[in-house]
């Protein structure tokens, strides 16, 4: 970003905050039957951890291609994101809801994905790809 501004990180919620604390915690299905991220959120946590519905992803990854798309007529641009921003981030891209997510693979720590434009519309060049 201009300036090596980013778009800020939301906290991510009681599932992580109780995987960073508790090795023993048991699983979100076991407590919350039915349960899916791409559905559902984050599963909120205490006041340090309110969790984030999909929709305020959604909301924080436009904004961020809103402040990218005027950079890509000078050239390509570099964002990195830790696995479920970056499929958010994919496949608002490709104007899909988020919920499309889910239809992309976890990407590996370290592993590039590569968008692009193909006959003006904007495509996944490369995914997952170390």
């Amino acid at each position: 970003m201009p300036g090596g501004q980013a778009v800020p990180v939301a906290p991510c919620g009681r599932r992580r905050a109780l995987a960073q604390r508790l090795a023993h915690r048991r699983p979100v299905r076991a407590t919350r039957p039915g349960w899916d991220l791409w559905r559902d959120g984050v599963v909120p946590g205490d006041a340090d951890h309110p969790g984030e519905r999909l929709q305020q992803v959604a909301a924080r990854t436009d904004a961020m291609l809103d402040r990218i798309r005027p950079l890509l007529s000078e050239g390509d641009v570099a964002v990195v994101a830790h696995g479920h921003l970056a499929r958010v981030l994919t496949v608002r891209r490709l104007g899909l809801d988020a919920s499309a997510s889910r239809l992309l693979g976890h990407p590996h720590p370290g592993t590039l994905g590569l968008l692009a434009i193909e006959d003006g519309q904007p495509c996944i060049s490369t995914w997952n790809v170390p």
